[in-house]
């Protein structure tokens, strides 16, 4: 039997996160089905994407003893480069949601500007009106 790319610990810690992470998960579908906070289907769509797309990754490498143990370096360092990989995806969708969530901002900033200058016009031309 060949030596274990993982440490016991390691596969602990992976198994607790996995499970952490899924209850997270459960309470923030839960959470949004009962309409605790706004969110648009575009945003729910980015967080579970991300979300699932990070659950399997971390099943990847709870995986990797099983599934590379007798195969030769090649094949191991290829899967552990995929495994890494895949958290880019993850990550890029955690940016497009902070770009969306900043364009928000923005755009709610902007509204408010506005409608506290219209509110200024209309009072000064009461004003000029008096």
């Amino acid at each position: 039997m060949g030596k274990t790319i993982l440490s016991p610990e390691a596969y602990q810690f992976l198994l607790f996160v996995i499970l952490g992470f899924t209850l997270y998960l459960v309470v923030d579908i839960w959470r949004y089905r009962r309409k605790a906070y706004e969110l648009t289907p575009g945003q729910v769509r980015r967080r579970l994407g991300a979300a699932i797309l990070l659950e399997i990754d971390l099943v990847v490498w709870l995986s990797i003893d099983a599934v590379v143990m007798n195969q030769p370096p090649q094949i191991k360092l290829s899967y552990m480069f995929a495994a890494t990989a895949l958290l880019m995806v993850p990550l890029y969708l955690a940016m497009r949601e902070a770009l969306f969530l900043m364009r928000q901002s923005l755009e709610m900033k902007r509204d408010h500007v506005r409608k506290v200058t219209d509110e200024m016009r209309a009072s000064e031309e009461q004003r000029r009106r008096e």
